[in-house]
Protein backbone atom coordinates (compact mmCIF):
# COMPACT_ATOMS: atom_id res chain seq x y z
CA UNK A 1 0.00 0.00 0.00
CA UNK A 2 2.86 2.34 0.82
CA UNK A 3 4.49 1.67 -2.56
CA UNK A 4 1.19 2.39 -4.29
CA UNK A 5 0.88 5.74 -2.50
CA UNK A 6 4.42 6.69 -3.45
CA UNK A 7 3.80 5.63 -7.06
CA UNK A 8 0.54 7.61 -7.18
CA UNK A 9 2.20 10.69 -5.71
CA UNK A 10 5.10 10.58 -8.17
CA UNK A 11 2.72 10.02 -11.08
CA UNK A 12 0.52 12.97 -10.09
CA UNK A 13 3.57 15.22 -9.67
CA UNK A 14 4.86 14.23 -13.12
CA UNK A 15 1.45 14.87 -14.67
CA UNK A 16 1.30 18.30 -13.08
CA UNK A 17 4.84 19.16 -14.16
CA UNK A 18 4.54 17.96 -17.75
CA UNK A 19 0.97 19.10 -18.43
CA UNK A 20 2.24 22.62 -19.19
CA UNK A 21 4.78 21.46 -21.75
CA UNK A 22 4.01 20.61 -25.33
CA UNK A 23 6.41 19.40 -27.96
CA UNK A 24 5.89 20.62 -31.50
CA UNK A 25 7.80 19.10 -34.36
CA UNK A 26 7.15 20.97 -37.58
CA UNK A 27 9.05 21.82 -40.71
CA UNK A 28 9.32 25.34 -42.01
CA UNK A 29 7.75 24.63 -45.42
CA UNK A 30 4.22 24.05 -44.04
CA UNK A 31 1.82 26.92 -44.63
CA UNK A 32 -0.79 26.99 -41.83
CA UNK A 33 -2.96 29.47 -43.75
CA UNK A 34 -3.63 26.82 -46.38
CA UNK A 35 -5.57 24.82 -43.78
CA UNK A 36 -7.40 27.70 -42.11
CA UNK A 37 -10.81 27.29 -43.77
CA UNK A 38 -11.00 23.52 -44.09
CA UNK A 39 -13.82 23.25 -41.57
CA UNK A 40 -16.16 26.17 -41.19
CA UNK A 41 -19.39 26.17 -39.25
CA UNK A 42 -21.67 29.12 -39.63
CA UNK A 43 -24.03 30.17 -36.84
CA UNK A 44 -27.11 29.06 -38.77
CA UNK A 45 -26.00 25.45 -39.13
CA UNK A 46 -27.41 22.60 -37.10
CA UNK A 47 -23.99 21.92 -35.59
CA UNK A 48 -23.78 25.21 -33.72
CA UNK A 49 -26.92 24.30 -31.73
CA UNK A 50 -25.49 20.88 -30.89
CA UNK A 51 -22.17 22.41 -29.85
CA UNK A 52 -23.91 24.99 -27.66
CA UNK A 53 -25.96 22.31 -25.88
CA UNK A 54 -22.92 20.04 -25.47
CA UNK A 55 -20.92 22.95 -24.05
CA UNK A 56 -23.64 23.67 -21.48
CA UNK A 57 -24.07 19.99 -20.52
CA UNK A 58 -20.33 19.55 -20.02
CA UNK A 59 -20.22 22.71 -17.91
CA UNK A 60 -23.02 21.39 -15.70
CA UNK A 61 -21.31 17.97 -15.38
CA UNK A 62 -18.07 19.69 -14.42
CA UNK A 63 -19.79 21.65 -11.66
CA UNK A 64 -21.62 18.55 -10.39
CA UNK A 65 -18.38 16.51 -10.30
CA UNK A 66 -16.60 19.20 -8.30
CA UNK A 67 -19.56 19.56 -5.92
CA UNK A 68 -19.78 15.79 -5.34
CA UNK A 69 -16.05 15.67 -4.62
CA UNK A 70 -16.24 18.49 -2.08
CA UNK A 71 -19.38 17.13 -0.39
CA UNK A 72 -17.88 13.64 -0.18
CA UNK A 73 -14.71 14.89 1.51
CA UNK A 74 -16.68 17.11 3.91
CA UNK A 75 -18.89 14.16 4.91
CA UNK A 76 -15.85 11.98 5.62
CA UNK A 77 -14.24 14.78 7.66
CA UNK A 78 -17.41 15.32 9.70
CA UNK A 79 -17.72 11.58 10.28
CA UNK A 80 -14.08 11.39 11.37
CA UNK A 81 -14.24 14.27 13.83
CA UNK A 82 -17.56 13.25 15.42
CA UNK A 83 -16.77 9.60 16.17
CA UNK A 84 -15.01 7.82 19.00
CA UNK A 85 -11.38 6.76 18.95
CA UNK A 86 -12.20 3.17 18.01
CA UNK A 87 -14.31 4.25 15.05
CA UNK A 88 -11.61 6.69 13.92
CA UNK A 89 -9.29 3.75 13.33
CA UNK A 90 -11.78 2.10 10.98
CA UNK A 91 -12.33 5.38 9.16
CA UNK A 92 -8.58 5.79 8.70
CA UNK A 93 -8.46 2.38 7.03
CA UNK A 94 -11.11 3.31 4.48
CA UNK A 95 -10.12 6.94 3.93
CA UNK A 96 -7.70 6.06 1.12
CA UNK A 97 -10.62 4.95 -1.02
CA UNK A 98 -12.35 8.27 -0.47
CA UNK A 99 -9.22 10.21 -1.36
CA UNK A 100 -8.66 8.18 -4.54
CA UNK A 101 -12.32 8.72 -5.46
CA UNK A 102 -11.93 12.46 -4.95
CA UNK A 103 -8.80 12.50 -7.12
CA UNK A 104 -10.63 10.59 -9.85
CA UNK A 105 -13.56 13.02 -9.69
CA UNK A 106 -11.11 15.93 -9.84
CA UNK A 107 -9.49 14.36 -12.91
CA UNK A 108 -12.85 13.82 -14.58
CA UNK A 109 -13.72 17.45 -13.89
CA UNK A 110 -10.45 18.54 -15.52
CA UNK A 111 -11.00 16.28 -18.53
CA UNK A 112 -14.50 17.70 -18.94
CA UNK A 113 -12.98 21.19 -18.86
CA UNK A 114 -10.57 20.22 -21.65
CA UNK A 115 -13.42 18.76 -23.70
CA UNK A 116 -15.46 21.91 -23.11
CA UNK A 117 -12.53 24.05 -24.30
CA UNK A 118 -12.15 21.89 -27.42
CA UNK A 119 -15.86 22.21 -28.19
CA UNK A 120 -15.64 25.98 -27.79
CA UNK A 121 -12.64 26.13 -30.12
CA UNK A 122 -14.40 23.84 -32.58
CA UNK A 123 -17.43 26.10 -32.66
CA UNK A 124 -15.29 29.21 -33.24
CA UNK A 125 -13.69 27.86 -36.43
Amino acid sequence: MKRFCIFLTITLILIIIFSGFSIVIARGDIDPNAYKNILTIDDTSEYSDILTVANRVIGILQIVAAAVMIIMLIMVAIKYFTTSVAEKASIKQSIMGYVIGAIILFGVSGILGIIRMMITEFSNL
